[in-house]
């Protein structure tokens, strides 16, 4: 584990420029867990606004979990952080159990989005996870968006759940092609 409590190196993984918005990729540590929060907690107003409340009468997950999960996830398997300048403008966090990675929380600050650093923060994880056979996710339909953003990215729906009127998932998968 290094000092700032990853267990990933914390120099800059990737780096990409796009509408002359430079922007890094690096591995998140502990102090970066409450702003990786906050801007979850800003990317998925809209939706949670679209979606409201769930039957439970809770809000939609990533605007409920606690701070304290996505420290869990910095400690123990891969978050990284998009970088512009030394502000945090996204994050990712990969899950990884039995070959499987399952993307957790994409996220980028509303005032930086349709830039590339969705999709640099999508494949720089998919480099830095090793040895699975496949990442899987979840998104909410709700957002017209979302569904094609993956699939550019070589993903594709195995399963649609329908929660609610308001509240459908689509279950995504992408299979790792491996050496022969």
């Amino acid at each position: 584990m290094n000092p700032s409590g990853g267990h990933h190196r914390v120099s800059p993984i990737s780096s990409a420029t796009r509408h002359d918005d430079m922007h890094t990729i690096k591995q998140a540590t502990l102090a970066d867990a409450q702003t990786m929060l906050d801007i979850q907690r800003r990317a998925f107003t809209e939706e949670g606004r679209r979606v409201g409340k769930l039957e439970d009468g809770q809000d939609i997950p990533p605007l409920a979990e606690p701070l304290d999960s996505i420290i869990e996830h910095i400690r123990a398997q891969t978050a990284l952080v998009a970088m512009n300048g030394e502000r945090i403008v996204g994050a990712i966090r990969g899950v990884v159990a039995e070959r499987v990675c399952v993307i957790r929380a994409l996220v980028v600050d509303v005032d930086h989005q349709g830039r590339g650093i969705g999709s640099s923060l999508l494949e720089a994880l998919e480099r830095e996870v090793p040895a699975v056979d496949r990442f899987n996710l979840t998104t909410n339909m709700i957002m017209e968006g979302n569904v094609p953003f993956y699939e550019r990215h070589g993903y594709r729906v195995y399963e649609v759940t329908r929660h609610s009127a308001k509240l459908t998932l689509a279950q995504m998968t992408k299979r790792v092609a491996q050496d022969v």
